[in-house]
C-alpha cells in the first residue's frame, strides 16, 4: 500500500506523521478512482471519449491530475520533514529517494516514479493478499505445513503459493500489447498496430499448462517437482518484457511477509458460506466479501 511504499522511498520515520498518514489515506482513495473509472475505458475507446469529451473521460483525466498533484505534495511533505528531521547515513543509504537523488533523477521524474509505484502496487497488492489469503485459509494442512517450514528458515512451499494464487487470481486478467508489425497468431493473420489481449485467467487454468489446473499445489514450482507445469509462461502475473510491472519486487515481498507471518502465528479459516467467485475488471476482485478469521495460535499468544 502507499504506506509501505512511502517508507521505501523515504524511510519509516515519516510515517509516524498524522499529517502523513492523512494524506496517504486521501492518495489511496483517489488511486481506487483511476482503477474504477480505468474499467470503464475499456468497453469504450478512450481515443474516442477523449475526442467526444465524454464524462468517463473528464473523470479519469481529472483522476489522473488528482493523483499526481496529491504524489507531488506527499514528496514535498516528506522531504519537508527530512529537513526537520535529518536522517542518519544508515537510514539515508536505505532510502530510494536519495539514491534516486544521488544517481541525479530530476525532481519531476522522482515523482513520477513514486505515483508509478503506487498505482502498480496500490490496489493490486491489496487484492492480491487478498486472494492469497483466501486460498490459504481454505487449506489448513498447507498452513501447518508453511508453519513449519518457515519455523526451518525456509520458504519453498511459500513462494510456490504465491505462484499458486497469482496463477489462480491474477490481478490483472487480461495483458494488451499493440503488434509492432504484421504476424501470425494461432493461424490468423494480425495486423501492425492491432491491439492483442492476452487472458491470464485463462491461461494460468489451462490444463495445456498445468497440470490438474484448478488445484493449489505449491509444490509445483519447487525445482525438482515440476513435471505439473507444462508451460510456466502459461502464468504471467507482473507481464514480461519492458513493459512489466515496476511494482513486482515490492508485491513479493509485501505478500512474502505477510502470508509467512499469518501461517506461523495464526490458524486462519475461510468463514464464506458461499463459494467465492472472480469479477474480472482492471484487477480480479472477489464477487462477494471474504470472510476470513485468524486465530491467534497458543505458542503465540503464550509468548
Amino acid at each position: 500500500n502507499p504506506s509501505v511504499l512511502c517508507s521505501i522511498m523515504f524511510g519509516s520515520r515519516v510515517l509516524m506523521c498524522p499529517e502523513m498518514q492523512c494524506a496517504l489515506d486521501e492518495f489511496s482513495q483517489i488511486v481506487h478512482k483511476v482503477f474504477e473509472h480505468s474499467s470503464r475505458l475499456m468497453n469504450f475507446p478512450p481515443r474516442l471519449a477523449q475526442l467526444l469529451h465524454l464524462r468517463i473521460w473528464r473523470d479519469f483525466e481529472s483522476n489522473v491530475g488528482e493523483v499526481l498533484q496529491q504524489g507531488a505534495s506527499i514528496i514535498e511533505l516528506c522531504i519537508s520533514l527530512q529537513r526537520a528531521q535529518p536522517q542518519s547515513e544508515q537510514e539515508q543509504e536505505e532510502a530510494l529517494y536519495h539514491k534516486l537523488q544521488a544517481a541525479a533523477v530530476p525532481s519531476e521524474m522522482i515523482k513520477r516514479i513514486f505515483v508509478d509505484l503506487v498505482i502498480a502496487a496500490g490496489d493490486t497488492t491489496a487484492f492480491s493478499s487478498q486472494w492469497a489469503l483466501y486460498v490459504l485459509s481454505c487449506d489448513q494442512p498447507l498452513q501447518r505445513r508453511i508453519a513449519q517450514e518457515r519455523a526451518a528458515a525456509e520458504s519453498q512451499l511459500l513462494h510456490g503459493l504465491i505462484k499458486e494464487a497469482l496463477r489462480l487470481y491474477p490481478v490483472a486478467p487480461f495483458i494488451g500489447r499493440y503488434m509492432p508489425q504484421d504476424t501470425q497468431i494461432g493461424g490468423h493473420y494480425v495486423e501492425k498496430g492491432t491491439l492483442v489481449l492476452i487472458s491470464l485467467y485463462t491461461s494460468g487454468r489451462d490444463p495445456a499448462h498445468f497440470e490438474q489446473p484448478l488445484k493449489v499445489l505449491p509444490e509445483r514450482w519447487i525445482l525438482g517437482q515440476t513435471e505439473q507445469v507444462h508451460q510456466s509462461h502459461g502464468t504471467l502475473p507482473f507481464a514480461i518484457g519492458q513493459r512489466s510491472c515496476i511494482g513486482r519486487r515490492v508485491a513479493l515481498k509485501q505478500l512474502h511477509m505477510l502470508l509467512g507471518k499469518c501461517a506461523s502465528q495464526f490458524s486462519m479459516q475461510c468463514l464464506n458460506e458461499q463459494p467465492v467467485d472472480c469479477i474480472l475488471r482492471m484487477v480480479t476482485v472477489p464477487n462477494q466479501t471474504l470472510r476470513l478469521a485468524l486465530t491467534l495460535k497458543p505458542k503465540v499468544a503464550a509468548l
